[in-house]
């Protein structure tokens, strides 16, 4: 008998952007708002690191839903 699963995916994306700024408030503050104005978008080309995690669903829980 087959069971179920749930399995979990994540991705970590990094990106380092070179700023002038006056100091380090500044230069993480302009970073933010281009990135909350997407001017910065991270996509599948900055993964660098992807788990996979999976948990069994035990045939209890599925009986409770």
């Amino acid at each position: 008998m087959k069971k179920k699963y749930i399995v979990e995916i994540t991705e970590t994306l990094q990106r380092q952007i070179i700023i002038e700024a006056r100091n380090e408030e500044e230069a993480v503050k302009l970073i933010e708002d281009a990135y909350d104005n997407e001017e910065i978008v991270l996509d599948g080309d900055y993964i660098t690191d992807i788990d996979f995690d999976a948990i069994e669903i035990p045939r209890s829980y599925e009986y409770e839903r």
